[in-house]
């Protein structure tokens, strides 16, 4: 497992994780942070006065190594996605991202010199007719999609985000990621914010991959009883993955010494029965 640490300021979370992790419980203040926070330093947003005040400032480390931003990317994936606005193709654009590694596959290398043998082409018919002669710049994939007008196509039909059911927009992104963090060699891994309300298994499926790190925000336990895929957000929080967070949090509690064995075997029915005297203990413990 990889040890993702975010700091901002004196908050410190340290989650253990090899390829997702879900962020369970109320505490929406701190899955909020967390989003932010790893926002605000992959996008090397500039700290307010307020921020270099009171030191706000976002740290984000991998094994105890500070993430290089250069060749780390960062989404956040919700269901308010606008895809018109993507269509932008800004410098933070996920659509951008994933149309730059889409052309560079080798699969459209004789296309874009085709254009460029017609670009010189032309540039030699305006020499030929006019007193100014010139060049046209060699074109490579991030000039020519200065020149692209992307819309998505989805059963022969041009779609916006109005016509997308929440699942469907999710997915659109997720399948975005995926393409770009198993082809662009030049990335070293992909982090991912995913907020969902429910998930499928469809979803579940688009987040299995090597080189990504995804988080995701959801009180759906459905998918997955694996319980070190939990990360507990409530007024404790704390990872599932370690045994010093559940032997800290929920063992030593204050008011029934639990040994590991049954700290986990509390926590287990907390998040899969949802209902019992164990359950009403955590729920007393750390909400």
């Amino acid at each position: 497992m990889n040890k993702l640490t975010i700091i901002k300021g004196n908050e410190e979370y340290d989650i253990l994780v090899s390829n997702y992790k879900f962020l369970y419980g109320n505490n929406e203040d701190t899955k909020f942070d967390i989003a932010r926070t790893l926002e605000r330093y992959f996008k090397k947003i500039k700290p307010s006065e307020y921020g270099e005040e009171y030191h706000n400032i976002p740290i984000v480390k991998l094994n105890d190594k500070e993430i290089n931003t250069k060749n780390n990317l960062f989404f956040h994936v919700h269901k308010n996605y606008l895809l018109s606005a993507d269509f932008k193709l800004t410098t933070t654009s996920l659509i951008l991202r994933y149309l730059e590694t889409l052309l560079s596959n080798d699969l459209f290398v004789d296309t874009i010199n085709t254009i460029n043998i017609l670009f010189e082409s032309l540039s030699q018919e305006i020499a030929d007719q006019s007193v100014m002669a010139g060049s046209f710049t060699t074109m490579v994939p991030k000039q020519l999609l200065k020149l692209f007008s992307p819309l998505y196509l989805d059963d022969d039909f041009f779609k916006d985000e109005y016509d997308l059911s929440i699942s469907e927009i999710i997915l659109l992104q997720l399948k975005m990621i995926k393409y770009i963090a198993e082809n662009n060699k030049k990335i070293e891994r992909v982090y991912v914010y995913l907020e969902v309300p429910y998930l499928t298994s469809e979803i579940i499926d688009n987040i299995k991959i090597d080189n990504i790190i995804i988080l995701i925000s959801s009180n759906d336990t459905f998918f997955d009883l694996d319980m070190s895929n939990y990360y507990i957000c409530e007024r404790k929080c704390f990872d599932l993955a370690s045994e010093t967070d559940v032997y800290e949090n929920i063992c030593d509690n204050g008011f029934e010494l639990l040994d590991l064995k049954e700290g986990m075997s509390y926590m287990k029915e907390y998040l899969f029965n949802k209902s019992g005297h164990n359950v009403d203990f955590i729920k007393k413990i750390i909400k």
